[in-house]
């Protein structure tokens, strides 16, 4: 790890960086490593400022860059604790958005038939938490309606309340 990383972890730029270095030379779990570190997950949260928005982008950039052995599972993870710890009234509305997305992606090939039930609720008990921490952010609103449309196409009859969240 550079000097950089070292004095300035959370940088956008320097965090890319990593990430091409790693995936050019094959070494998937060394980049996810050295992002884990860069970002100080295995810190407590009360030592830890937290990480931009722009830190998580990437993140979520060169997991999806890995191809094959690209883990959803992990993103969804990351985000989970991402979502849940921000506290940015601007950027927590965007980080429970790529939470979201990364659990759509677990969807990816197969389509949201080939999703198991829990997995299609844990999209939208998501989906519905991210609406009621940010009400007013519309990406979220569509992300609801998409989880929505994931348990409808598979059998589920929604119940009366999922409906009045939907219209809300």
């Amino acid at each position: 790890r550079s000097v950089g990383l070292r004095l300035s972890p959370r940088s956008p730029f320097l965090l890319r960086v990593l990430a091409a270095v790693h995936l050019q030379r094959g070494t998937v779990a060394g980049l996810r490593r050295d992002l884990d570190a860069a970002l100080g997950l295995h810190r407590p949260p009360a030592l830890d400022a937290g990480a931009g928005l722009q830190a998580w982008k990437v993140v979520f950039e060169a997991e999806l860059a890995c191809g094959e052995s690209a883990s959803m599972e992990r993103l969804a993870a990351l985000f989970e604790r991402a979502a849940v710890s921000s506290a940015s009234p601007w950027a927590g509305g965007a980080i429970w958005g790529l939470y979201g997305l990364a659990l759509l992606l677990k969807f990816r090939g197969s389509g949201p038939s080939g999703a198991s039930d829990r997995e299609r609720e844990q999209l939208w008990r998501v989906a519905v938490r991210a609406v009621r921490r940010h009400p007013l952010w519309k990406p979220l609103w569509l992300l609801q309606l998409a989880a929505w449309e994931t348990r409808a196409a598979t059998g589920h009859t929604p119940d009366e309340e999922e409906l009045v969240d939907l219209v809300e």
